[in-house]
């Protein structure tokens, strides 16, 4: 794909960016809350309390490992009414630029020319919305080589001073890992330049994983967990304050060997959402895990305080996992008490307003 080029497209639709302006930040208490709207919930964000979020992401246009989209999933054309509302809900936008293949990773930042294409290319897509900055989202749970790690720091950089060139005040949000296993990071450099880090707070027990088990514990469950994650960031010397961390609005129902806490897995899980409005926008998901509870008894791990669900069928045992007001709401008060900088939420929509009710109750604010 060529570098962006909307200059020519629709002047009277950008125009209304501009004549908005950015948003501004309002502040529930000292606490960010970001709302990650992605491409598949289509005009679902019309269901959305707008005035919840501090931040609406826009997720994702999708980077090649040579610095071009793969795709922009309809990046800002399709999305004017849901900027314009949430502008005018006086919310920051802020696009994702998302890469979720380590390898692919690797490639591109080890290569100057992709990176520099790339740069080029985020800026652009940033500027054609007057958008309220940028995020990235840069996956790798494997190993990628010591320049391309150095180089994806070195880009975070630059892209905080061309953010800084462009327009004061323009903020840049980086998507980091929750536990690093492939030490492809450097935490602590893309802190000094970035706002705010969204730590992936969920899929500690992930889709194709060996086990079944909560999705974000906060405590138990080996080291894959909430407490674990702050001691792994306060050792690396991280704010506390740039430190928003992610919880799910979904879950996954496992095949399992047997019907026990943490039995081993048959096979890759399925994603549920929490309500059945995912199911309605998501291909992939079929089930809501609130009706899937009701129909074969909800449980609680005692440790985590994960609500979770097991049967049995001819085919052998399944699991379900997920999120609920309960465990979310130990979440919340875990990010409280521990003076962290705010809450991001994958997927709003996913839960029928039912648990965005309890993140009002944990964040209230006057906007």
């Amino acid at each position: 794909m060529q570098l962006l080029k909307y200059a020519t497209r629709s002047v009277l639709f950008l125009a209304c960016f501009f004549l908005l302006g950015s948003g501004e930040t309002h502040v529930r208490n000292q606490y960010t809350i970001v709302g990650y709207h992605p491409y598949w919930m289509k005009d679902n964000w019309k269901q959305y309390d707008l005035d919840m979020y501090d931040h609406v992401v826009f997720f994702a246009l999708y980077v090649e490992e040579d610095g071009n989209f793969r795709s922009l999933n309809g990046w800002p054309m399709t999305w004017a009414d849901l900027v314009l509302t949430a502008r005018e809900k006086k919310a920051r936008v802020v696009p994702s630029f998302t890469l979720l293949e380590a390898q692919k990773v690797n490639r591109l930042f080890s290569d100057p020319a992709a990176i520099a294409r790339l740069k080029t290319n985020v800026m652009n897509a940033a500027r054609v919305a007057n958008a309220d900055g940028v995020h990235l989202d840069f996956e790798m749970f494997e190993p990628i080589s010591a320049t391309a790690k150095a180089n994806y720091t070195r880009f975070i950089k630059d892209i905080r001073t061309l953010l800084n060139q462009w327009k004061w005040g323009k903020e840049l949000v980086v998507f980091t890992l929750a536990l690093d296993p492939a030490d492809a990071y450097d935490e602590a450099a893309i802190a000094r330049h970035a706002d705010k880090l969204v730590v992936q707070g969920f899929d500690l027990h992930w889709k194709t994983g060996p086990d079944a088990g909560p999705i974000a514990p906060v405590s138990g469950w080996g080291q894959r967990n909430w407490k674990n994650i702050l001691a792994r960031y306060d050792a690396l010397g991280v704010s506390r304050k740039k430190l928003v961390l992610s919880v799910p609005f979904y879950g996954y129902e496992w095949p399992t060997a047997t019907g026990e806490l943490g039995s081993t897995t048959r096979g890759p899980g399925e994603t549920i959402s929490y309500s059945s409005r995912g199911a309605r926008y998501a291909s992939t998901i079929r089930y809501a895990a609130k009706e899937r509870a009701a129909k074969f008894g909800l449980k609680r791990d005692v440790v985590s305080g994960s609500p979770y669900y097991t049967f049995q069928t001819a085919n052998g045992w399944f699991q379900g996992w997920f999120e609920d007001q309960v465990s979310l709401a130990k979440k919340y008060q875990f990010i409280k008490q521990n003076g962290l900088g705010g809450v991001a939420v994958f997927v709003p929509g996913y839960d029928d307003g039912v648990l965005t009710a309890g993140l009002k109750q944990a964040f209230p604010g006057v906007r």
